[in-house]
């Protein structure tokens, strides 16, 4: 089962997956093959225009608190907000809103499943109540 961790304060590349996790991994050497992580499933709808993420339940931050979608919203809408050049673009192909994130889900704006890669691995997922 998956923890997400809060031992750094920067999630920068080299903290992917050993501090802070992402929603799936995508491993791209065998076929885009998709395992679930902090979420257990994710499903396409709206002709590939929104994507659902139904979120892990279970899962903790090493202090204990509980991982919720709402850190999913939270992270996400840190990237818009900031917009770091190594999200390639992405954070401005999604529009997140809290009342998806709350059932699990995010919507990708007119970009389809071209991004599915960079939201579900490449976005380490943060703690909102840090």
């Amino acid at each position: 089962m998956p923890c997400a961790f809060t031992r750094s304060t920067d999630s920068t590349r080299c903290s992917r997956g050993t501090i802070y996790e992402t929603l799936d991994f995508v491993n791209a050497l065998q076929n885009s093959k998709v395992t679930p992580w902090l979420a257990t499933a994710y499903a396409w709808s709206n002709n590939n225009k929104t994507l659902t993420f139904t979120i892990r339940s279970g899962v903790k931050w090493t202090d204990g608190t509980p991982f919720s979608a709402a850190d999913v919203a939270y992270t996400f809408n840190l990237l818009k907000k900031y917009r770091p050049r190594s999200q390639r673009g992405v954070v401005g192909a999604l529009e997140c809103q809290a009342e998806w994130l709350e059932q699990g889900g995010l919507r990708l704006l007119e970009v389809g499943r071209a991004y599915f890669y960079y939201v579900a691995d490449q976005v380490p997922i943060v703690p909102e109540h840090i």
